[in-house]
């Protein structure tokens, strides 16, 4: 828990401080003044139109797809600009399993412009347990989520939820494996209200997003709309 905290009184004085994006290109390596490139910035993967209203996978009607039709989520909504593709789904990979933090400050801050402020009270990342967060270095979901409360100007709360347990790396799972993977996962310690927005990097099944939703909601949390910085198609 020490490491926790520690973690977190780190993430957000770097939320806190003039961070200056890294000399050269997070998609194609060239040098460039803002971390990205404009032949990158065009090349961003978007989601196809139209998308469920629910979990933003593409579909036909652009309603609500099937599988939220079947089980609906926890979840009310889910705000997403770009799909896991193309150069962007690599840099997400190098970034998480190379300790580059920075990128993952950098995609939020190009997200908040792709997107509508939300009129939400809270963002809430979706948290890593501590010894993945130890492996790792840094929880990815945490620096998107404070690139987005500081472009919108709004309250992060980093400590609304816990992850009780590690489980199986998500990528490598079915959507049954998935949802029995997390189920009974994440908590929220205290109290909440209000409307939250829950970040994290790629939403796939959305099976995580959905746990960490459902404990929000038990704490009292009136609704919870989702933020991702790629989804899946």
């Amino acid at each position: 828990m020490n490491f926790l905290n520690n973690y977190r009184i780190r993430a957000t004085l770097r939320s806190l401080a003039d961070w200056r994006p890294p000399a050269a290109c997070l998609g194609c390596g060239a040098a460039c003044r803002d971390g990205l490139c404009i032949g990158c910035l065009d090349d961003l993967p978007a989601l196809p139109c139209p998308c469920c209203a629910i979990c933003a996978m593409p579909v036909p009607a652009g309603s609500v797809c099937g599988h939220c039709l079947a089980a609906p989520p926890a979840f009310a909504t889910t705000h997403a600009r770009f799909a896991y593709a193309g150069w962007l789904a690599q840099a997400i990979q190098a970034a998480k399993f190379g300790g580059r933090w920075h990128a993952f400050a950098l995609l939020g801050r190009h997200l908040a412009r792709a997107l509508p402020a939300p009129c939400v009270d809270w963002v809430i990342p979706v948290p890593l347990a501590a010894p993945r967060l130890r492996e790792r270095g840094f929880n990815q979901a945490q620096e998107l989520a404070a690139a987005l409360a500081r472009a919108w100007r709004l309250p992060l709360r980093h400590d609304a939820l816990l992850r009780l347990r590690d489980g199986a790396h998500q990528a490598r799972s079915s959507r049954a494996a998935r949802a029995r993977n997390v189920r009974g996962a994440f908590a929220a310690p205290r109290p909440l209200d209000g409307t939250v927005l829950l970040v994290d990097d790629v939403m796939t099944s959305g099976a995580s997003l959905h746990a960490c939703a459902r404990a929000l909601r038990e704490a009292g949390a009136r609704r919870v709309e989702c933020c991702v910085l790629a989804r899946t198609l």
